[in-house]
């Protein structure tokens, strides 16, 4: 299926403001289940459609495939790594253990294969608002932020971020 073919799928609304606002259902292998994609984009006055950068960014978010998967693992797993050294174990302490080994060994996150597995996407959100950078915002419910989760932006090939 092209970026064509999916952008074709998307069920637009008009949004308030000059705007408009659209989703589509899609599955990844790669990111583990079902998600829903949502968009917001500014009404240039022919209708929705989604720039040629905001295409491009969203088709390197869905074509991406393994280089996604080793960069979204990486981060998760540096996001929980950060937590699990800053919060209190929701276990209590083995001898000789540290706050840290308690959330590690309580989590069973040792490494970023064990941090995506533990994630579940939650929702991707395409921003192609005037005057802003088009980008993905990709948004996981994790077992140790279940206040915030973790979220990744991507703007480019080169360029993903997270909310770290």
């Amino acid at each position: 299926m092209t970026i064509k073919d999916l952008e074709a799928k998307i069920q637009w609304e008009d949004a308030e403001y000059g705007s408009y606002e659209g989703c589509l259902n899609m599955a990844s292998h790669i990111l583990g289940n079902d998600f829903r994609v949502s968009f917001n984009i500014t009404d240039n006055g022919s209708g929705p459609q989604l720039s040629p950068a905001a295409l491009e960014v969203f088709s390197y978010f869905i074509n991406v495939g393994e280089p996604m998967k080793k960069a979204v693992s990486s981060g998760l797993f540096d996001h929980f790594m950060q937590h699990a050294d800053d919060m209190e174990p929701p276990t209590e302490l083995l001898e000789n253990e540290t706050e840290t080994e308690a959330n590690i060994r309580h989590f069973g996150i040792k490494n970023p294969e064990d941090a995506i597995k533990a994630a579940k996407l939650s929702w991707v959100h395409v921003s192609d608002d005037a005057g802003t950078t088009p980008g993905v915002e990709i948004d996981f419910n994790v077992p140790w932020d279940d206040e915030h989760g973790a979220k990744f932006f991507i703007y480019d090939e080169a360029e993903i971020e997270s909310n770290h």
